[in-house]
C-alpha cells in the first residue's frame, strides 16, 4: 500500500505531461500492473517465506548442543 504513493505521483506526472484522456488511463493501468507483477508479488512471496522461516526455523542454522553436553541430545 505504501508503494502506491509513488505510483500516484507518477500517474499524476503522466497526466500533466500528456494531458487527460484514455491513453493516460492506459499508462496508469500499465504502470500498476507492471509494478505489481515485478515488485508486489515477489516481495509478498519473500516476506511470507522469511516469516515462515522465522516461525518454524526449518532449514536455519543447526542447533548445536550446549557446552558440556556433547553427545547428549
Amino acid at each position: 500500500m505504501v508503494g502506491q504513493i509513488p505510483l500516484i505521483i507518477f500517474t499524476d506526472l503522466l497526466k500533466r505531461i500528456f494531458g487527460r484522456g484514455p491513453n493516460v488511463k492506459l499508462a496508469g493501468n500499465l504502470t500498476f500492473w507492471i509494478s505489481f507483477c515485478f515488485f508486489g508479488q515477489p516481495i509478498a512471496a519473500l516476506a511470507y517465506f522469511f516469516a515462515w522461516q522465522h516461525k518454524f526455523g526449518v532449514g536455519s542454522r543447526p542447533q548445536w548442543p550446549a557446552m558440556g553436553t556433547a553427545g547428549v541430545y
